[in-house]
């Protein structure tokens, strides 16, 4: 069976690295064309998936220092957000799926959720990726 919170896991850093070098305005911009920045697909990923691993475990949720729903489904940037934001998003980043591992282990929650995880991060990477082609293509 697939180790999906290793896997995940992977995701992220392959996420963090790719945007490892960009700047807090980078970061931010959004192209034309498109409705949100790369720091709002990134936030996006912890927040839907806190809700996705949460959800029906009663254990409380991390506390990052940002502000979750600014980040939820069918939402838009609404607001520049800082480097002091930008670090604790990519903790959250890095920290969510060990967490909960160690917190939980990987018997709480579906295959099912765990592979709609693995696809929704895979969509956002890709979406990242576009950004970022889109801000340094000249």
């Amino acid at each position: 069976m697939i180790d999906y919170f290793d896997a995940l896991s992977a995701w992220r850093k392959l996420i963090l690295e790719t945007t490892s070098e960009l700047e807090e305005r980078q970061l931010n911009q959004i192209p034309a064309g498109r409705s949100n920045n790369i720091i709002w697909n990134m936030g996006h990923l912890v927040t839907v998936s806190e809700n996705i691993l949460y959800k029906h475990v009663l254990a409380q949720r991390p506390q990052h220092g940002f502000e979750l729903s600014q980040f939820a489904k069918g939402t838009r940037p609404e607001q520049f957000i800082d480097e002091n934001q930008i670090l604790l998003i990519r903790n959250a980043l890095r920290e969510t799926f060990p967490a909960f591992k160690m917190e939980h282990g990987s018997l709480v929650i579906s295959e099912e959720r765990l592979q709609f995880l693995m696809l929704h991060e895979h969509l956002h990477y890709q979406a990242i990726v576009a950004l970022i082609r889109q801000l340094t293509t000249k």
